[in-house]
């Protein structure tokens, strides 16, 4: 018997998220210039946009549409390019 792995409430999905990382407690140390969002919030697009599997032009709009916040898609590269270290801890 194989798992099922898709995803059919995105919601619920972002909710378990948001209480996995409301428990590993993200400080503001990670970024050099200061950040204008929390890596918390980068953290729920970029999963957002690997569950919803879409291009970082997409989720640039995704993160609108779901958070209310435009996060652009340099810094969803950036976070997902440069901070691996964090997504080793999940």
């Amino acid at each position: 018997m194989l798992w099922d792995v898709r995803v059919y409430d995105v919601g619920l999905l972002m909710a378990a998220l948001d209480y996995v990382l409301d428990l590993m407690v993200l400080g503001s140390g990670f970024g050099g210039r200061g950040l204008k969002g929390s890596p918390k919030l980068y953290m729920e697009a970029l999963v957002l946009k690997e569950v919803c599997m879409v291009s970082l032009r997409y989720a640039e709009g995704l993160s609108l549409a779901y958070f209310g916040v435009r996060i652009p898609k340099s810094t969803l590269h950036y976070w997902e390019m440069r901070h691996e270290v964090l997504w080793r801890r999940f």
